[in-house]
């Protein structure tokens, strides 16, 4: 039978596999964005340097894209923040929230915040495709 801690732990692996899978669901995008500019992308390039490549070509992309692109370069930040906390945190064991530290830093993902950050990756990834379309 399974205890408490057993499904926190089972609940972390699942979030941070979700937020992984978003993650690798941005970056791919974006290589195919970049690529469109001929920019040549190490294999063990991450997320957040694809971030800053995205936005060297911010006069490329915004004739064809109309929304706010610092806006989305805002969104994108933060969710490699998230990305990276529940990477490379600390899972903090014995609460209610799914909680990690990362830096000294504390971050509770309760139910709210994921539900936050699922229809963020789903703004994200919406608008990145309308760019990569618009190329």
């Amino acid at each position: 039978m399974e205890n408490e801690f057993d499904k926190y732990i089972l609940r972390s692996n699942i979030f941070r596999g979700s937020v992984d899978g978003m993650a690798n669901s941005i970056e791919l995008i974006l290589g195919f964005i970049l690529e469109e500019f001929n920019v040549k992308l190490p294999t063990t390039l991450m997320l957040g340097q694809k971030i800053k490549k995205l936005t060297q070509h911010k006069n490329d992309i915004t004739p064809a894209y109309s929304p706010d692109f610092d806006k989305l370069i805002c969104k994108l930040s933060e969710f490699n923040n998230i990305w990276i906390i529940t990477k490379h945190g600390t899972l903090v064991g014995g609460l209610e929230e799914l909680t990690f530290c990362k830096d000294g830093r504390i971050s509770i993902f309760d139910s709210n915040k994921q539900m936050e950050i699922r229809n963020e990756f789903t703004e994200i990834m919406t608008e990145l495709t309308k760019i990569h379309r618009n190329l």
